[in-house]
């Protein structure tokens, strides 16, 4: 899919914390806005332990790169569970 440039105005403060992250994430920073638009476009309204920034906190990890990963592969599966078991009476892991 063939991408469109945009203008977009943001604070200088905001601008610093998005390259930093995108550093971090190892991405630039269009692919970082790119894929937090994404992530906020395919986020549910339903709160979920899978996407909690509270808790991914909580993970011990060696490298801090992994953090997003963790994220990004617990948002799928709750995703996978949700075209999976679109009623959430029929999920097995549901407590």
């Amino acid at each position: 899919m063939a991408l469109r440039q945009i203008a977009l105005k943001l604070q200088p403060d905001l601008l610093n914390r998005i390259d930093a992250a995108a550093e971090q994430g190892g991405m630039d920073r269009s692919a970082f806005i790119r894929n937090a638009c994404v992530k906020a476009i395919e986020n549910t309204a339903e709160p979920s332990t899978a996407v909690d920034p509270e808790l991914l906190k909580d993970l011990k990890l060696a490298d801090e790169r992994s953090r997003v990963i963790v994220r990004d592969i617990l948002h799928r599966i709750k995703r996978l569970e949700s075209s999976v078991f679109p009623d959430e009476a029929a999920d097995p892991f549901q407590q």
